[in-house]
């Protein structure tokens, strides 16, 4: 998590074009496993969703938010159950492509 917040503010500052390549590869590897569990959703009449490209970047990214929250429950988040809140939002986002 920590090597994509780094990879993500300043990618060429603090890897080598071949790290580079290696951690682009793993995202990609990231977002495919997404899709292709929504593309069996969809399959299995599931969910419904038109753009499942889309919804698995939005679920990545969804996700990687709420993996900063949990660096916020002692301070603006200290009265929130990081567990609760992060099962709470991915079971919302399921549900906005279940049937």
């Amino acid at each position: 998590f920590n090597i994509i917040n780094y990879f993500l503010s300043s990618p060429r500052i603090f890897f080598q074009e071949e790290q580079k390549k290696m951690i682009d590869m793993s995202g990609n590897k990231i977002l495919l496993v997404i899709q292709e569990i929504v593309l069996e959703g969809i399959e299995q009449g599931f969910f419904l969703e038109e753009d499942p490209r889309k919804f698995s970047i939005m679920f990545w990214g969804t996700i990687h938010g709420l993996i900063h929250f949990k660096k916020l429950e002692h301070t603006t988040l200290q009265n929130e159950n990081h567990l609760l809140v992060f099962q709470y939002s991915v079971g919302k986002l399921i549900q906005s492509i279940t049937i």
